[in-house]
């Protein structure tokens, strides 16, 4: 049997003041406005030149109170953050946080095919179902768990029918005809489900990489089906390794129940920070963790973050 090797991909998960969330008040961060836009280009940019693969952005469309008066940290838009990125970065992949429960599929698919192709085949969506801000788009019960992952079931289904209705042999471009498109090769969904109904196909194009890469970080039971399902890259932000690994490991064995052996091996995401010689006390995690505000450590307890 031939020697396989494995490669190991490096992804940056930067939010905007980096994953500590006191960390604006930490010596190292001297600049007050570590949430701005350029102070974040110089992030990827940084990351890029390091050799990193990509960076991965989360995101809440709601406000909360809290976090903002402890951190000072806004969330941009996605799309808006991911496409001014793509034209100040080369290679960088470009992953962002979307929510199926505030969006709806066509649109999704549309944004993503479009930042991919500016980007050049380098965008990747992080399909979460939401957890915060129904009462920003209309719900007037917060929806149940089973029923926002039923749904976003049906969603990522739908995205992914869209990002490959355009099948091989559409690119015909025959200037005798006039025509640039075979335009029968580009096929209607036909879609008609529980929560959506989408019957074109959609109107751009693949890109280099074929469609955004699908990035799922549910760790819950209904959150692994969902990336054992879709997800081609799985976040892992387990507290320690060995969690990791299961965690890992029972999104692989779904995947590989539902939809067949991974082309891939999934990959851990640990957390890598910069430590100054000399100064255990700023390295130690009592000393990191004492630049938390009151609010924010009450908020720990309780179970948030």
């Amino acid at each position: 049997m031939p020697e396989t090797k494995s490669s190991l991909k490096l992804l940056a998960h930067t939010i905007l003041l980096g994953y500590e969330t006191a960390e604006y008040r930490h010596p190292w961060e001297r600049d007050a406005q570590s949430g701005s836009f350029e102070r974040i280009v110089t992030r990827a940019q940084a990351v890029e030149a390091a050799g990193f693969d990509g960076v991965f952005f989360g995101d809440a469309p709601a406000l909360i109170r809290e976090t903002l008066a402890a951190t000072g940290a806004f969330p941009y838009e996605p799309f808006t953050l991911l496409s001014a990125l793509a034209a100040r970065t080369s290679r960088l992949g470009l992953s962002g946080t979307i929510a199926t429960q505030c969006n709806d599929p066509y649109n999704v698919a549309r944004r993503f095919a479009s930042l991919d192709q500016v980007s050049g085949g380098r965008s990747g969506w992080n399909a979460v179902t939401g957890f915060i801000g129904e009462q920003n788009f209309g719900f007037a019960d917060i929806i149940s768990a089973a029923e926002r992952y039923r749904r976003a079931e049906e969603f990522v289904d739908v995205v992914l029918q869209l990002w490959n209705s355009w099948k091989p042999g559409y690119l015909e471009p025959d200037s005798a005809t006039g025509l640039y498109y075979n335009v029968d090769k580009i096929r209607d969904i036909g879609h008609h489900g529980q929560y959506f109904d989408v019957q074109q196909a959609l109107n751009i194009p693949p890109s280099a990489q074929g469609h955004p890469v699908v990035v799922q970080a549910g760790g819950s039971e209904n959150g692994l089906e969902l990336a054992g399902r879709y997800g081609e890259l799985i976040y892992a932000a387990a507290p320690t390794l060995e969690h990791g690994r299961r965690q890992v490991a029972s999104a692989e064995h779904r995947r590989h129940q539902q939809v067949g052996p991974p082309s891939q091996p999934s990959a851990l995401v640990p957390r890598i920070r910069r430590a100054p010689r000399g100064d255990p006390a700023l390295v130690s995690h009592r000393g990191r963790h004492g630049y938390w505000s009151h609010e924010h450590r009450r908020q720990l307890r309780r179970g948030g973050r």
